[in-house]
């Protein structure tokens, strides 16, 4: 299903590729998300490690009341269990019952609470039809299986950022803050992405990127205390420090690494011939914050929710950079480095299948 989204992102781009305009990037824009909104809707529970978990949880909380769901709420956020965590998803996964009692709609609504304010982001950030098609097969690629398609709290998280994200864009640091701060009710791990605002105040973005890749190797070398960090946050991420998850013959990703660091190089190429890097700093920013945490992968690959938090600039920026890199040869380019895409998703297992498909529980049910 996955390869047939990519594919379908970039028919559908050379459809209109030659009557691009504003309207036609809306138009492109809305009818990939309806797609990956109604595509994640219709996943089977199985689909996700995450989504049974999930279904179960919103059957529970219809039937609560709001003392249950309030209750201990502090305690979950300040000290935060296996069993207590994040209580700001409580709160809006009761409030979406309201919607709908129905767990299959709630699966609807959560991908459209994500979707739709990725879809706004892109077309905000979108001059040229390149972008949005780059950004959805990078994202459908990268991210999709994970957020919607299995975390609802980091999916949440997430779109909430988004938010922050158009707000910083226009200046609105305390928005930003303010809505980061209410996404580490949703899930604590969101409060990584106030990385980006350094880039905002700094000027010398060159720089600030190229550096970057130093953070890049310093984290491939010692991910581990990273995950040692994170593990004595809380017991809910102590797996992070053992760091036994490819012990388990799991094969460690190097492929999405060896990808995220080729885009980066892409950027560090487009970047010393951008006149206006000045209104890109934060494209820039989340792309080389994206390629530092990737890192992270190789200590298991659920913590990819760190790179999804910056993974949206990087997006962004590579069809601006090859535009910056090759004008005469662009569309050939921006074409090779589609199908490298389409072809890591041909060789990649794709585990998809719609709700009326069989398929078994994880095994952990």
């Amino acid at each position: 299903m996955y390869l047939a989204l990519i594919l379908f992102c970039i028919l559908f781009y050379l459809l209109c590729k030659n009557k691009a305009n504003k309207s036609t990037i809306k138009h492109y824009i809305i009818t990939i998300t309806v797609l990956l909104i109604a595509v994640s809707g219709l996943r089977h529970e199985a689909v996700g490690n995450d989504t049974f978990s999930y279904i179960r949880l919103f059957d529970k909380i219809c039937i609560e009341e709001w003392g249950q769901i309030v209750d201990g709420f502090w305690e979950a956020y300040i000290n935060p269990s296996s069993d207590a965590k994040d209580p700001g998803q409580f709160i809006i996964i009761k409030a979406l019952s309201y919607i709908s009692s129905d767990s299959r709609m709630f699966l609807f609504i959560v991908a459209a609470i994500l979707l739709i304010p990725l879809g706004i982001f892109v077309y905000r950030n979108s001059e040229s039809l390149e972008t949005p098609c780059f950004f959805y097969v990078f994202y459908i690629t990268m991210f999709y299986p994970y957020l919607p398609n299995s975390a609802v709290r980091q999916s949440l998280a997430l779109a909430m950022l988004i938010i922050g994200f158009l707000a910083l864009q226009k200046r609105k640091v305390l928005s930003f803050l303010l809505v980061l701060f209410m996404a580490t009710f949703v899930h604590k791990s969101v409060i990584i992405a106030a990385l980006i605002i350094p880039f905002y105040y700094i000027k010398n973005t060159r720089l600030c990127y190229k550096l970057c890749l130093l953070l890049f190797v310093f984290m491939l070398f010692y991910y581990q205390y990273v995950g040692v960090f994170l593990s004595m946050q809380s017991d809910i991420y102590e797996m992070y420090g053992t760091g036994e998850y490819y012990s388990y013959n799991h094969s460690v990703p190097y492929m999405v690494i060896l990808m995220i660091l080729g885009l980066y190089f892409l950027g560090w190429t487009g970047i010393n011939k951008d006149i206006a890097i000045t209104n890109k700093r934060l494209v820039y920013g989340g792309a080389a914050m994206t390629l530092v945490w990737v890192v992270m992968v190789r200590l298991d690959p659920s913590v990819i929710r760190l790179t999804a938090y910056f993974g949206p600039w990087m997006g962004l920026m590579v069809p601006d950079s090859l535009k910056l890199i090759s004008k005469r040869n662009f569309k050939v380019v921006f074409m090779i480095l589609l199908l490298v895409f389409v072809v890591r998703a041909c060789i990649t297992p794709d585990n998809y299948h719609f709700l009326w498909q069989d398929m078994e529980l994880h095994d952990r049910y």
